[in-house]
């Protein structure tokens, strides 16, 4: 089956549950352009995403990279689904917050949100890493710390490795 077509049939079965949550003042009309907008928003959005392969992947970086686009093309996409179908229920105001609180919220379940907010924001405030992260894990490989396999950096060395896990002091 197509990512089109399951992406529609999933979008129709979205919006019916939704008319049935809601009720009568909502219409058969609109569940079926709301299953439609979600429908081909879900379609685009798998359609567009190739599913990233750690071993095969050339740099961390670029796997990052990847998850961002993608990440970005889908906050789009449900944060305009939802904000149309909001607005038609509450007015357009609410709508777009409602579209994009979902695609935000969304958006930090993906690999490239919580790099966002952990590695770039949180952990460099409170002091527990560097600013420019990608820079530091260069530099630790180049000094033998670390190593790359694909897009993963692995300690190199085993005791290292036992020390760091806490397998001791459990």
């Amino acid at each position: 089956m197509s990512m089109l077509w399951l992406g529609l049939m999933a979008g129709l079965t979205a919006g019916s549950i939704l008319a049935w949550l809601i009720g009568p003042p909502i219409g058969s009309s609109f569940v079926i352009a709301f299953g439609l907008a979600l429908g081909l928003s879900m379609a685009v959005t798998a359609a567009s995403h190739s599913w990233i392969d750690i071993d095969t992947e050339v740099s961390p970086a670029s796997a990052l990279s990847g998850d961002r686009r993608h990440t970005i093309l889908t906050l789009l996409q449900l944060g305009c689904a939802v904000s149309v179908f909001a607005s038609f229920i509450s007015g357009p105001v609410y709508g777009v917050v409602v579209g994009l609180a979902t695609g935000l919220m969304w958006a930090l379940t993906s690999a490239w949100g919580q790099w966002l907010v952990l590695i770039r924001l949180w952990l460099p405030l409170r002091g527990r890493l560097p600013w420019r992260t990608f820079a530091f894990l260069s530099d630790a490989r180049d000094r033998g710390v670390l190593r790359q396999v694909g897009a993963v950096y692995q300690f190199r060395h085993a005791r290292l490795q036992h020390y760091l896990s806490g397998a001791d002091r459990a």
